[in-house]
């Protein structure tokens, strides 16, 4: 089950921090989040990414369109992001270069491992409407955030579970994991030892997603 909760950010910013269980190897989970142009599989925030330009073997520049609902409001954000992945500390960050709605737009996401088949995904998410938000509106919008990074932490479980069931329930090198959370019998991976995230540098404003 996916955990979320409230992040404080400098500068008026609106963030939340969130974990979850997974089970499959951590390596391939990893792998999985940094795979842009497969993120609208499973992510249902994102409507369309795609890969810009390679920056060297782990820099590209990305456009995202996401979609943004807010109370009866809907429409899509274009987004060009910078993203940044580091394969020893399985750790990806992204930051906004430019982008419709948002002054500033970021992620970063750790993968660490419980054991064969089995990681804990932490993830941050962090944002700054373009446009004021007034004080009375603020709580709103923050529980907006926290609710969308709960969506992103929900979508990927069940894509990784629905992976190691197409597996059938075996450890694969895809993500499928070692065994899957709902079904035949097959146990929830334990989550690894509590443990926050570190908050990204605010020098390096670090999405998937």
């Amino acid at each position: 089950m996916a955990t979320v909760k409230a992040l404080k950010r400098p500068g008026g910013e609106f963030g939340a921090s969130g974990r979850v269980p997974l089970a499959a190897d951590a390596d391939a989970v990893l792998a999985l989040v940094a795979d842009v142009e497969s993120q609208p599989e499973w992510n249902r925030g994102v409507k369309a990414a795609r890969v810009e330009e390679a920056l060297g073997c782990n820099e590209s520049t990305v456009a995202q369109t996401l979609e943004w609902r807010f109370l009866a409001l809907r429409g899509a954000m274009h987004l060009r992001l910078r993203q940044s992945v580091d394969a020893a500390a399985r750790c990806i960050t992204t930051r906004l270069l430019r982008g419709t709605m948002m002054r500033s737009f970021g992620s970063k996401v750790v993968v660490e491992s419980c054991g064969p088949g089995s990681c804990q995904l932490s993830m941050e998410l962090y944002m700054h409407p373009s446009i004021a938000v007034p004080p009375g509106v603020r709580p709103f919008v923050g529980q907006q955030v926290r609710r969308q990074l709960h969506s992103v932490l929900t979508d990927l479980k069940a894509h990784v579970d629905a992976r190691a069931g197409a597996s059938g329930g075996g450890s694969s090198s895809d993500g499928g994991g070692a065994s899957g959370s709902d079904g035949g019998g097959s146990a929830t991976p334990s989550p690894c030892p509590s443990r926050s995230p570190s908050p990204p540098a605010s020098s390096r404003a670090s999405s998937v997603l």
